[in-house]
């Protein structure tokens, strides 16, 4: 017998990207998801790997690093006007989280697609209660831009070059569907 459930994605959920240049850090970010999605979680009684479906769309526009040179790089090296969005896939769970336990993590797959590059990942995501109903999802993945077939961004002439990898943060708020 397989069970449903249904989450939807608010507004509040967050995604962060954290990178570094020979020179300093930065720090870019979507504050809200502006989109009306939902993730499904199929499970059956036999256990293993659990069915998660639905996607995250997010748009590159979106992003803000605070200091608009870097905004435009970032946009322009993630080849935003001809992939103006970042897709995040969900393909299943290993198990179904326990909101009751404090701090679960529960490995799972994604399939991301960053400027019409698809990568299978596995991610650790972290599941705790929120407030009012809510199930907080988090994760945090390091990826390299080369990932993607993409060239990190340098400045003056090569003197500040931007390092491949980067970390990426996200934080979704969902709401059970009844």
């Amino acid at each position: 017998m397989h069970r449903v459930r249904e989450w939807s994605i608010e507004k509040e959920s967050t995604l962060q990207v954290a990178g570094k240049s020979n020179v300093n850090a930065f720090t870019c970010s979507i504050s809200s998801y502006s989109r009306r999605d939902t993730l499904l979680l199929t499970s059956n009684q036999k256990g293993g790997a659990l069915g998660l479906h639905g996607e995250l769309v997010l748009d590159i526009a979106r992003f803000d690093c605070h200091h608009k040179l870097i905004t435009s790089d970032l946009r322009k090296t993630l080849k935003w006007k001809q992939h103006p969005m970042l897709r995040v896939k969900f393909l299943s769970l290993d198990k179904v989280p326990d909101v009751g336990q404090p701090n679960q993590t529960v490995p799972g797959w994604v399939e991301v697609e960053l400027a019409g590059v698809k990568k299978l990942m596995q991610i650790p995501f972290h599941f705790e209660k929120g407030e009012k109903d809510v199930l907080l999802m988090n994760g945090t993945q390091v990826f390299c831009f080369s990932d993607f077939k993409l060239q990190p961004p340098t400045k003056l002439a090569g003197t500040v070059k931007i390092k491949d990898e980067f970390e990426v943060a996200f934080r979704l708020h969902l709401k059970e569907v009844y």
